[in-house]
């Protein structure tokens, strides 16, 4: 099993590719690519895909809108029966585990991608994605900032290791990662 050490990740130039973003539609790309810019590290936490998610309050909806450039995320993009951006879960349907993480304001862990597509794709298409992504795990991480109540959105970090896997060093770049997207987030409203 390959050794986890969360001790290498250079908080400070993650952060300042997060700031070095000059558009929402940069921003977005940086905070899902920024984790594979030490690849090295990325394979060692067995990180293939992250997604960030947005809240539309006034639709009602969470919308996926911005994925990694990594081949898992490729893979999955290429299978699915709706495209990427389509895929909008209703801010009420609770079924949904980012519905619940949400709601919760805790992160949520599935290795069943039926979990996070429904009900938008069946729990068949939903599994044919994960396939095809070679994903083992997704954890869902909130984001809220502090200027609104209101969530702000999502990040699904998805891992091509099982859940008994997932320990410590995932949970503390995942809570640390998240923070540095949040705060970024808010300083960009």
């Amino acid at each position: 099993m390959i050794q986890h050490d969360t001790k290498e990740i250079d908080y400070s130039a993650l952060r300042s590719l997060l700031q070095a973003a000059d558009t929402s539609d940069a921003l977005r790309h940086v905070i899902v690519d920024s984790p594979f810019m030490n690849r090295l590290l990325a394979v060692h936490l067995g990180l293939g895909i992250v997604v960030l998610l947005e809240c539309d309050h006034e639709a009602g909806t969470l919308n996926r809108v911005a994925i990694s450039k990594s081949e898992m995320a490729k893979g999955a993009m290429r299978v699915s029966s709706v495209p990427f951006h389509e895929i909008k879960i209703p801010l009420d349907y609770t079924k949904n585990i980012l519905i619940k993480a949400l709601d919760s304001k805790k992160s949520q862990m599935t290795d069943d991608w039926k979990h996070m597509f429904s009900p938008v794709l069946s729990a068949q298409e939903a599994r044919i994605n994960q396939a095809a992504a070679g994903i083992g795990t997704s954890v869902v991480h909130p984001l809220f900032v502090e200027s609104s109540p209101r969530p702000f959105g999502a990040l699904i970090f998805s891992y091509y290791e099982m859940p008994q896997f997932i320990k410590k060093p995932h949970t503390e770049f995942m809570k640390n990662y998240a923070e540095l997207v949040a705060d970024r987030l808010a300083s960009a409203q």
